[in-house]
């Protein structure tokens, strides 16, 4: 019943195909006559045949010459070739050089991590500088070192004992002449 079924059938499995050209293609395939021009390994069909060019010569194609780095595009290679060069006028504070700006940010990112706020230990609010954070912690402290020559009284900050001590001096009205304190002339 074989004569029954159209098509074209291999000799070699028995495997049937609708068209010659079909045929023909399964026979490269028993044959592998699917060969790499670049290594000479055959391969039954083309389909595994680009993988294997894929996967193995495209990833080889571009080497350092210097270090043996491999890359798939001659691009990535030519970013890869300045790690190479003299020309390193980008340095960080910690002695490494680098030779473009992008690098050096992602340098200092990666190994140095972002500039950090200071914090208060004790309420958690950040501050951009030190000097401003040591202000900021006399808030949370008993310490009043700023005192009163007159009246002895204490303060945490030295703008507040200054305004303070005008309570101290007298004023005297230029219109109705009565004594004020703190009034400024």
């Amino acid at each position: 019943h074989t004569a029954d079924i159209p098509g074209h059938m291999c000799e070699e499995c028995g495997k049937l195909f609708t068209t010659r050209r079909l045929l023909a293609r399964h026979h490269r395939w028993h044959r592998g006559e699917y060969r790499c021009t670049r290594c000479d390994k055959s391969f039954h069909d083309h389909a595994s045949l680009r993988k294997h060019v894929d996967a193995i010569h495209l990833m080889l194609e571009y080497i350092c010459n210097i270090c043996g780095k491999k890359y798939r595009s001659k691009s990535g290679l030519q970013k890869h070739s300045s790690v190479h060069q003299p020309d390193k006028s980008h340095p960080c504070q910690c002695g490494d050089s680098f030779s473009t700006m992008a690098k050096l940010h992602w340098h200092k990112e990666k190994c140095h991590g972002p500039p950090k706020a200071m914090e208060c230990g004790t309420c958690f609010k950040t501050f951009a500088r030190d000097s401003v954070l040591r202000k900021h912690m006399l808030s949370h402290s008993d310490t009043r070192e700023f005192q009163c020559a007159t009246c002895d009284k204490r303060f945490k900050r030295r703008g507040n004992l200054k305004q303070h001590m005008e309570t101290h001096t007298r004023s005297k009205c230029d219109i109705c002449q009565k004594e004020y304190h703190g009034l400024r002339q």
